[in-house]
């Protein structure tokens, strides 16, 4: 997972790509093709449990992506082209938090 913040006035930077915006505050999570359904569990889950009262960040976007990754064995390899590898990816809010290492 990588966190990330956008830049300036959030609201007009993302009024197309996210109007609901609050913070400009989000996490990535790429995964490899075949941990893909973890993302859609997240995607079925989510807006569940929201609606009971659990704190799950909000689901801003998902999608694939191919991504140049260096760390990848023969097998995976001859599967793909050398020059991209396809991932998984879905963007949330970035919710407050401890890291896990301080706890």
């Amino acid at each position: 997972m990588f966190g990330f913040d956008v830049v300036g006035d959030v609201r007009e930077v993302l009024s197309e790509t996210d109007p609901d915006a609050a913070s400009g505050r989000y996490v990535v999570r790429f995964v490899s093709s075949e941990y893909g359904e973890g993302l859609k569990k997240d995607r079925f889950i989510g807006p569940r449990a929201a609606d009971v009262g659990v704190p799950v960040p909000r689901l801003v976007h998902h999608g694939e992506v191919a991504l140049a990754v260096g760390n990848v064995s023969d097998e995976e390899r001859s599967q793909h082209s050398e020059s991209a590898f396809p991932l998984g990816f879905s963007i949330c809010d970035r919710m407050p938090c401890e890291h896990m290492g301080e706890l």
